[in-house]
């Protein structure tokens, strides 16, 4: 008969017990932890580019819309990874901050989303996780959006004069050339295995900010993109494009602003980007992860168990209960 050592060694071992959720018989291991992370998006700027949705990472079995840029992850033994949150960049065209998960034999780093250029200084949007849109320029001219990262995000749109910023790239896409308004941001992506019903527990993520309309043009900004994009300015306090698509020459008119919270969304031009989060999926039947975050969204739907983190922290998962 074969010793427990031995049937540990295979990672075959039986729980001799039911586990809290009263699951029996007991339960083969390892189990698989899905890792979905977002770095924060990139300021837009004024009357210039969005800013780029920050680089977006997943390792996990899902494809039907972000594809996996790696395996889930497996417990064999009691794990902690240490996270890092990235803070979104800073309203006149900031650097998203990178995302990272640390933890035995990993190191992922989602990249901070690209700056969104200013309509005459230096003109070039921020290279990024997805890249930053292009400024205005002067006046005939424009401005080149900056590059993405492969696996994360794409580029920002180049900007125009008269017109507006490009829009910011997005996890899904690029952003929009900045004619003749400002540029719409790139789409990020609808998590088709995230709940939805649950209070902060959105499941579009990645999205690039609009660009900014140039004043005194009656240019109107751009749509921000599908997931936390936010929408560009015309001007520096007039009314910028709709989560729609839809623009607007008038002040005070649609939805218009920084990226959206815990999303990776880029900032529409003139906004600050959105700060980044970390998502966790794996099954229900397992002990309830150790959470260092105070403020998770914990949730449970079907057979498995998400934790939403907002905030730099650890997490443990426990090979047994």
């Amino acid at each position: 008969m074969a010793t427990l050592p031995t049937l540990y060694k295979l990672y075959q071992i039986y729980r001799i017990k039911a586990d809290p959720n009263g699951y029996w018989p007991p339960i083969l291991l390892p189990y698989t932890v899905e890792i979905l992370m977002l770095a924060g998006g990139g300021g837009g700027n004024s009357q210039g580019g969005g800013g780029g949705a920050g680089g977006m990472l997943y390792y996990g079995v899902d494809t039907s819309t972000k594809q996996p840029n790696g395996g889930a992850y497996a417990i064999t033994q009691t794990t902690t990874f240490t996270i890092v949150i990235g803070g979104g960049g800073g309203a006149s065209g900031g650097t998203g901050s990178n995302t990272t998960v640390v933890g035995p034999g990993v190191n992922y780093t989602a990249i901070g989303g690209g700056r969104g250029a200013s309509r005459d200084s230096g003109g070039a949007g921020g290279t990024g996780g997805s890249g930053g849109g292009g400024g205005a320029g002067a006046a005939g001219g424009s401005a080149s959006g900056g590059g993405g990262t492969a696996g994360q995000g794409f580029a920002g749109a180049n900007g125009s004069f008269p017109g507006g910023g490009g829009g910011g790239g997005g996890a899904s896409q690029a952003g929009a050339a900045g004619s003749p308004y400002g540029g719409k941001g790139g789409d990020g992506f609808t998590i088709n295995w995230l709940p939805s019903n649950y209070p902060g527990m959105f499941n579009a993520y990645g999205g690039g900010g609009g660009g900014g309309g140039v004043g005194g043009y009656n240019d109107g900004g751009g749509a921000g993109g599908l997931g936390g994009g936010g929408g560009g300015a015309h001007g520096t306090t007039g009314g910028g494009g709709s989560s729609s698509g839809t623009y607007s020459t008038t002040a005070g008119t649609n939805t218009f602003g920084p990226g959206r919270t815990n999303s990776g969304g880029g900032g529409g031009g003139n906004y600050a980007g959105g700060s980044g989060v970390v998502i966790m999926r794996y099954p229900k039947n397992y002990p309830l992860a150790v959470v260092t975050d105070t403020t998770p969204t914990f949730a449970e739907f079907g057979d498995y168990r998400w934790y939403r983190l907002s905030a730099s922290c650890t997490v443990t998962f426990n090979s047994v209960s």
